[in-house]
């Protein structure tokens, strides 16, 4: 079932900057290779169990497990995903890798139970989304990045550092994957999350732009709507809103960049900063 589902790869986003970071900190493949596999695992597990909960049919127009297996069985090969990390790490006795990654597994838990009452919330606030994206988008990055700086046995305020890092990146994606949840070119249902009943960060702007539209937004969660009641116009300043919060946060992740090889003495005319760089430079260019 699962080399079957997973044979068509992703963009392979965590596994990238795991191995850029890592590059920057002077580490060979087979000392952050577990590193880049047990974020790839775990990421694709989630999405697997997500799509179970999200009833989801497609992915990035590409059919689910779920969609042609039983709900039982999905839940499962997401499980077995899970279960092959922690065999991996533990054959390998990367413990501290192990124990700090089953905290995130919480986090990440605990962002789909937070995600999931936000549903019903009267009124949701950007803080209550910051608290979900962290917790389920930010967590398995800043973790990736956290622990490359560990195994490169770099300070601590390094690796906290890169954490932060990751959670901002993590922050972005979400941000831009908010935004293209509007967009008829996505291969994702138009308003997706609205129809499942959540508020993303755009419709949030979407509202606070326009408050005449929170009371219609609001009772349409959770409907399969066809009528929508705002204009084009609207939610395209609202998307505009959220693409200039992405780029403050890029803003952010570089100089954050700047903190870490200040801190770790690491030249900034080597080549493993500048495609450090340029992997930033790309991913940033995808959230346009």
């Amino acid at each position: 079932i699962l080399n079957n589902h997973l044979k068509t790869q992703g963009k392979l986003f965590r596994p990238y900057l795991t191995a850029k970071l890592a590059a920057l900190f002077n580490l060979k493949e087979e000392e952050y290779h577990h590193i880049s596999q047990a974020g790839e695992l775990i990421h694709n597990a989630s999405l697997i169990h997500d799509d179970v909960v999200d009833q989801a049919s497609l992915r990035r127009n590409r059919p689910t497990l779920n969609a042609h297996l039983p709900n039982s069985k999905a839940v499962l090969a997401g499980d077995y995903l899970l279960a092959s990390v922690i065999a991996n790490l533990v054959s390998i006795k990367k413990f501290d890798t192990l124990k700090t990654l089953a905290e995130v597994l919480e986090e990440m838990v605990e962002g789909e139970f937070i995600q999931d009452s936000l549903r019903n919330k009267e009124s949701v606030t950007k803080e209550d989304l910051l608290k979900v994206s962290s917790k389920k988008t930010g967590a398995l990055i800043a973790w990736n990045c956290h622990s490359v700086a560990k195994t490169a046995n770099q300070s601590e305020e390094i690796a906290n550092l890169c954490h932060e890092l990751g959670m901002k990146i993590g922050l972005a994606f979400q941000l831009y994957d908010d935004n293209i949840d509007y967009s008829f070119e996505s291969g994702k249902e138009y308003a997706k999350d609205l129809k499942e009943g959540l508020i993303n960060f755009t419709t949030l702007n979407l509202i606070k732009l326009y408050p005449e539209l929170l009371y219609p937004v609001y009772q349409l969660r959770g409907q399969n709507f066809s009528f929508i009641p705002w204009t084009q116009n609207q939610i395209q300043k609202a998307v505009d809103t959220t693409k200039s919060e992405i780029d403050l946060i890029y803003q952010e992740i570089y100089q954050l960049v700047d903190e870490i090889v200040e801190l770790a003495g690491i030249e900034k005319n080597t080549l493993a900063y500048n495609d450090f760089i340029t992997f930033l430079k790309l991913s940033e260019q995808r959230t346009k």
